[in-house]
């Protein structure tokens, strides 16, 4: 189903050009030169968590879903976390919030020439990734590492999104801004919906995966606005604990250019 239902440009005029003395000095503004947003991490951290009581299973994913918390004061908005819960292969282990969204997303973007392991993290796509966790402190400095370095970037993209949930049914109205004297072009969407199910299963557990779309050419210096087609939430979800993070993707490379958290 297609999700952009509406939509329409706000062209910038230069302030030269429309004889305004307005000073454009705010740097999220796509009429300031200089208009730059902070890069956002995205970690895309696929794990298992067992949900069998009859089984004692590793911390290895503990470890790395707990790192990832700890982590967020340092980088707090700055960094978005989704959890990909997968089926395991073997030792009796059972993971209940498992789907096959997940396991099609990491066998058919993620996975790649690498062997099925968990946890395995991955940073704005597919290209930067950490696999294992030996320990919660390993696993924390593997991953500060490689978030301190993304978070430093300036992007020439921002990217904010509000959603509505009415009886059973999400909406999103976002705003994409493209910054600087570059079209954006060869970029899609997606929309992750997540549920906040506590511990020890996860904050950001994903519970859908919605087919991603490609965007029309975002000429430079223009917000870009649109309001999605309604999405069905299923009965079993917690209205409450619903998320959704709006991730703006290359499609050429599949590296996570921009992404919002829908508030």
């Amino acid at each position: 189903m297609k999700l952009i239902q509406t939509y329409f440009f706000i062209l910038v005029i230069i302030a030269s050009n429309a004889g305004c003395d307005l000073k454009h000095d705010n740097t999220l503004d796509p009429k300031n030169p200089n208009a730059a947003a902070d890069q956002i991490a995205v970690v895309e951290n696929f794990v298992i968590i067992n949900t069998n009581v009859n089984v004692t299973a590793p911390e290895f994913n503990t470890y790395s879903l707990n790192a990832l918390y700890e982590l967020e004061e340092r980088y707090d908005n700055n960094l978005i976390t989704l959890e990909y819960h997968m089926t395991p292969n073997s030792g009796g282990f059972e993971d209940s919030l498992a789907i096959s969204d997940n396991e099609l997303r990491y066998a058919n973007e993620y996975k790649g020439s690498a062997s099925r392991g968990f946890p395995h993290t991955f940073f704005n796509g597919k290209s930067v990734a950490v696999q294992g966790a030996s320990s919660l402190s390993v696993a924390k400095q593997r991953y500060q590492t490689v978030l301190d370095s993304l978070v430093s970037n300036k992007e020439k993209l921002y990217v904010t999104a509000t959603k509505k949930i009415e009886a059973s049914q999400l909406t999103l109205d976002i705003q994409i801004a493209r910054y600087g004297d570059e079209d954006l072009t060869n970029a899609k969407i997606e929309y992750i919906v997540y549920e906040d199910k506590g511990m020890p299963s996860g904050h950001y557990t994903v519970r859908e995966v919605r087919p991603s779309e490609t965007l029309p050419l975002i000429p430079a210096k223009t917000i870009y606005e649109f309001t999605t087609d309604p999405i069905n939430l299923k009965s079993s979800y917690v209205q409450s604990q619903i998320g959704v993070v709006v991730i703006i993707k290359s499609a050429l490379n599949g590296r996570i250019l921009q992404a919002a958290r829908a508030f």
